[in-house]
C-alpha cells in the first residue's frame, strides 16, 4: 500500500517534543511497521488549527487529491495534528474516503474497524475539547493583560506595536503617518457641522496610509468606531464592559472626545437622523436677527448652486423672502465689528490694569478645578450607595451592574477632565498680549477663521446675536468681555471694590467672576487650534 504522510506543528515552542522531525520519524517508523510504501510528504510549519483555518483543509486536500488512485492512506502523528474540530475531522475524512484514501495514526490505535472508528471518534472529540480549553485559557490571559493596562490585540489605527526585544508586550505608540488624521477627525466632527459621510468621503480621498504603506480604508462604519473607540482617550475596556487606564499615551484629550459624543447624540424636533445647525457656508445663520419680526435669518444656495442667500423665513414679516447677499451681509458684519471694537488706547489701558487685579485674584479663578473636583465626589458618593444597597439586596443585581458600570466610566472621564484643567496654567502677559493683537485685526480674524471658530468668537462677542435693518447692523446687547474691556479701558476708570468690580457671572463652565469669564473666554478663542489652523 502506498501512503502519504500529512506533518503539522503550530509553534516554534514544540520543537524537540512534537516538531515536525519527530512527527517525520514516528510516521517513518509507523509505515515500514505495516509496509506501507511513502511516496509523497505534507508538510505545514508553524500553523495554529484554529477552526476557521480553511486554507489549511484546502491545501491538505489539494495536496492528497494530486495522488488520487496513486495512495491508499494518509498518515498522521496524532489526530489532533490532522484536525482539532470534530465537524473538519469528519468534513476531511469524508473526501478523503472519495478519492479511496484512508485515515491512520502513528501513535493512535484507528482504523477502519467498528472500535477503530469509535477511538477516531473519541479522540477527535478529545481533540478538539483540548483546542478549545487552550483557546479559552489564552482569551483570560489576553483579558487579563487588558486590567494591567496593555492591549494585546491589534493597535486601533493612529497606533502601532512598540516591539521591544526581549518583551513580550509593550503600550502600543503612535503611527506618526496616520495619528494626525485621526486627531483631525474628532476635530472636524466636535464642530457639529461635518456629518460621517462627509467624513468618510474626505478622508476616503486622501488615500491615508499607515506605518506599513498600506491604504486605510475609511467607510462611515469605521469613522463611527473610531469617534467612539475610547482607547484613543487612554481608556481600555475589559471584559465586563468596565473602563481600565491604559499604559499608552492618549491621542486626544477627554473633553474631545466627551463633545463628539454630545455631537452624536444631538437629535432636533424629533427628527430621525442627526441634524447640524451650524452649516459652514453661513456662520450668520441663525445668529443675524431680522429687525421687522426679531426672528433669526435662515440661508440657502439658489437652485442653481451659484448664489448663495441669507432670509427672513417668517410669513408675517414684511422682510419675508427678500434676499440679502451673502456677500454683502457678510462684508456688512466685518465693518460692524470694526466698529464695535475696543480702541487701541482702550486696549493698553486695559491690559495693565487686567493685569493687576488677575494677579489679586489667581487663586479664586482656579475656583473651576475645585468644582470638577467636588463633581467626582459626588459621583464617587453615588457608586457607593449603589454598591452598598446592592450588597442589601434592595437593588436587583443586573441594576447594580449597570449602575456601577456608567458611573465608574464617568469617575474615569471626569478625572481626566479635572487632570486636564489643573495643567492649564495661563501666562496672562503673554495670553492679554496675543489677545490685544487679536482684537485689534478683529474682522480680519473672523474672515480668516474656521467655521467652528466664526461662530465662537461672534457669539463671545454678541451673545444674543445682531439684529439686521438693511442695509446696518444694531446691537443692544454686548459681551461681557467687551464691557469690562470699555470698562477698565476708560480714561475716567476707578477703582472699586472687588465684589462690585466683577459680580459674578454665568459662563460655560459655572458661575465665575467676569475676570475669570475674560480668561476663559480669550484663552479659549486666541488659543484654540481651531483659529490657528
Amino acid at each position: 500500500m502506498n501512503a502519504l504522510i500529512a506533518t503539522r506543528f503550530s509553534d516554534a515552542k514544540q520543537i524537540g517534543g512534537t516538531s515536525t522531525a519527530t512527527q517525520l520519524q514516528t510516521c517513518d517508523g509507523y509505515c515500514k511497521t505495516n509496509d506501507f510504501k511513502v511516496i509523497a510528504y505534507h508538510k505545514v510549519e508553524a500553523e495554529s488549527a484554529k477552526s476557521s483555518n480553511v486554507a489549511r483543509i484546502a491545501e491538505l486536500l489539494a495536496f492528497c487529491r494530486k495522488y488520487q488512485g496513486k495512495a491508499n492512506v494518509l498518515v498522521v502523528y496524532k489526530v489532533d495534528r490532522f484536525a482539532r474540530d470534530v465537524s473538519q475531522h469528519y468534513y476531511l475524512k469524508t473526501e478523503l474516503i472519495k478519492m479511496g484514501i484512508s485515515l491512520r495514526s502513528a501513535t493512535e490505535p484507528i482504523d477502519d474497524t467498528p472500535q477503530g472508528e469509535l477511538m477516531e471518534t473519541i479522540l477527535a472529540g478529545f481533540a478538539q475539547f483540548d483546542n478549545s480549553v487552550k483557546r479559552e485559557r489564552v482569551k483570560l490571559a489576553m483579558w487579563a493583560r487588558v486590567t494591567q493596562g496593555l492591549w494585546p490585540w491589534n493597535a486601533p489605527i493612529g497606533y502601532k506595536s512598540n516591539k521591544i526585544s526581549g518583551v513580550k508586550l509593550t503600550p502600543h505608540i503612535f503611527d506618526d503617518t496616520c495619528s494626525e488624521a485621526i486627531k483631525e477627525i474628532f476635530m472636524r466632527y466636535s464642530s457639529g457641522i461635518v456629518s460621517l459621510r462627509e467624513l468618510a468621503t474626505d478622508f476616503g480621498k486622501r488615500r491615508v496610509k499607515n506605518y506599513k504603506g498600506r491604504v486605510i480604508k475609511f467607510p462611515k462604519t469605521s469613522i463611527q468606531q473610531i469617534l467612539n473607540n475610547k482607547y484613543y482617550i487612554g481608556l481600555l475596556t475589559d471584559i465586563d464592559g468596565n473602563a481600565i487606564k491604559g499604559l499608552h499615551i492618549p491621542l486626544i484629550e477627554a473633553s474631545l472626545f466627551q463633545k463628539c459624543q454630545e455631537v452624536q447624540l444631538k437629535l432636533s424636533n424629533h427628527a430621525t437622523r442627526k441634524r447640524f445647525y451650524e452649516n459652514p457656508d453661513f456662520p450668520l445663520r441663525r445668529f443675524v436677527i431680522c429687525s421687522g419680526c426679531g426672528k433669526p435669518f435662515t440661508a440657502c444656495w439658489a437652485k442653481s448652486g451659484r448664489y448663495p442667500y441669507y432670509y427672513c423665513v417668517n410669513k408675517d414679516c414684511p422682510m419675508f423672502s427678500k434676499m440679502v447677499k451673502k456677500a454683502d451681509l457678510e462684508n456688512g458684519f466685518m465693518e460692524y465689528l470694526k466698529n464695535v471694537k475696543p480702541t487701541q488706547d482702550f486696549i493698553t489701558r486695559f491690559e495693565s490694569r487686567f493685569i493687576k487685579r488677575y494677579s489679586e485674584r489667581e487663586q479664586e479663578i482656579k475656583g473651576d478645578y475645585m468644582r470638577q473636583a467636588d463633581d467626582i465626589v459626588e459621583l464617587q458618593k453615588q457608586l457607593e450607595w449603589v454598591v452598598t444597597n446592592g450588597r442589601k439586596g434592595v437593588l436587583p443585581e443586573n441594576v447594580v451592574k449597570d449602575q456601577v458600570k456608567e458611573l465608574d466610566g464617568k469617575i474615569t472621564i471626569a478625572k481626566m477632565q479635572l487632570t486636564e484643567t489643573h495643567a492649564e496654567e495661563l501666562d496672562i502677559a503673554a495670553l492679554l498680549a496675543y489677545a490685544g493683537t487679536f482684537i485689534r485685526t478683529l474682522e480680519i480674524s473672523w474672515f480668516d477663521a474656521p467655521p467652528l471658530t466664526k461662530l465662537r468668537l461672534q457669539r463671545a462677542i454678541f451673545p444674543e446675536g445682531v439684529v439686521y435693518q438693511y442695509p446696518s447692523f444694531s446691537n443692544s446687547k454686548i459681551s461681557p468681555v467687551f464691557e469690562l474691556i470699555n470698562s477698565l479701558g476708560s480714561e475716567n476708570y476707578t477703582n472699586v471694590s472687588p465684589d462690585g468690580f466683577e459680580p459674578s457671572t454665568f459662563s460655560l463652565r459655572g458661575n465665575c467672576s467676569t475676570a475669570e469669564l475674560w480668561a476663559q473666554n480669550w484663552a479659549y478663542f486666541t488659543t484654540s487650534e481651531d483659529h490657528l489652523a
